[in-house]
């Protein structure tokens, strides 16, 4: 964040900064340099416990963001969570609600998947696309529309804006392989995103849907729990076959077998870059899913390889058998 400060030039109108954090002290730290006139909290979840011990961890270091806002500040925040709403409590600051509680100012009223994006009904009066799919998205899209309108701007004219949006790369970021089409995920993970994910991917049509998973990491004592559960939900999501990578991938598996879904196992990436192709078919739509740590966006080779040579071998085996 003090590198992005630093590249401010003097005719910037608007700066945005992303505040990380996996220790207490940091985000305050951060926001003491910073000094936002808006701080945003997209959501509270299952992340970094070990070093912030709890969900209730989680949402009080989130909410120290709001410690140091400038003078007529604002905290645009999640208003979907108990666990937040406690932790808000201990700042002093007006607060704008975003979620699809009944008390939030920008509401999600309504979602449905809309070709390869979505559209959202936003306080039941209007519906919003967006190019990206997935309701978190739609989630995080009221909230961009919150900072605009803190800002000074029209609320309808930054859901219009919102609809050329394309996402950023690794953030379902879709790719054609070949026959196949992969949805690249791969930039972090945690429970909460990849139950999120998978929810996008069950909803997508396609021949089958395939979700390659790695370690979710610095869940601490609860890890292998953690990672259980979500493969129980990546099967309720109407997920077709889990390919679960890495050390702690094998619980995602377990939790995913145990509601009756495939699930194939790789300890390594390596491993997985070496395997995994073969497991797909054409039609498929594969979404990439794990820690930056696992670095899972190396599968995109070996896939592009396995199809985009089968693609090149079929149009050429087609040409042959043209008559002439």
């Amino acid at each position: 964040m003090p590198l992005t400060l630093l590249g401010v030039n003097v005719g910037d109108d608007y700066v945005i900064c992303e505040i990380g954090t996996n220790h207490p002290g940091e985000i305050a730290a951060l926001t003491r340099i910073a000094r936002p006139d808006v701080a945003v909290i997209t959501s509270v979840a299952e992340t970094h416990l070990e070093g912030l011990g709890s969900l209730e961890g989680v949402a009080t270091e989130k909410a120290a963001i709001l410690g140091d806002l400038e003078r007529g500040g604002a905290g645009i925040v999640w208003a979907d969570s108990p666990v937040l709403a406690r932790a808000l409590r201990a700042y002093d600051v007006k607060l704008i609600r975003f979620g699809q509680s009944p008390d939030a100012d920008l509401r999600l009223t309504g979602y449905e998947t809309a070709g390869e994006g979505c559209r959202f009904e936003m306080n039941g009066r209007r519906w919003v696309s967006l190019a990206l799919p997935g309701r978190h998205n739609a989630l995080n899209a009221l909230a961009a529309i919150a900072v605009a309108q803190r800002f000074g701007l029209d609320q309808d004219q930054a859901a219009d804006a919102l609809s050329d949006f394309a996402g950023a790369q690794m953030r379902l970021q879709r790719i054609r392989l070949g026959a196949v089409t992969v949805l690249n995920d791969a930039y972090n993970a945690n429970p909460a995103s990849v139950a999120a994910a998978a929810e996008v991917l069950g909803e997508l049509p396609a021949r089958r849907r395939v979700m390659i998973v790695g370690d979710m990491k610095e869940l601490g004592p609860r890890g292998e729990q953690l990672h259980r559960d979500t493969g129980e939900r990546i099967a309720r999501a109407g997920v077709d076959l889990l390919i679960a990578v890495g050390t702690l991938g094998r619980y995602v598996a377990q939790g995913a077998a145990g509601q009756g879904l495939r699930a194939e196992c790789f300890e390594t990436v390596e491993a997985a870059c070496a395997a995994a192709p073969a497991l797909l078919t054409d039609g498929d739509v594969i979404l990439l899913k794990g820690s930056r740590a696992m670095a899972m966006e190396r599968l995109l080779e070996p896939i592009r390889r396995a199809f985009e040579a089968d693609s090149s071998a079929g149009a050429v085996a087609a040409q042959e058998r043209r008559p002439r």
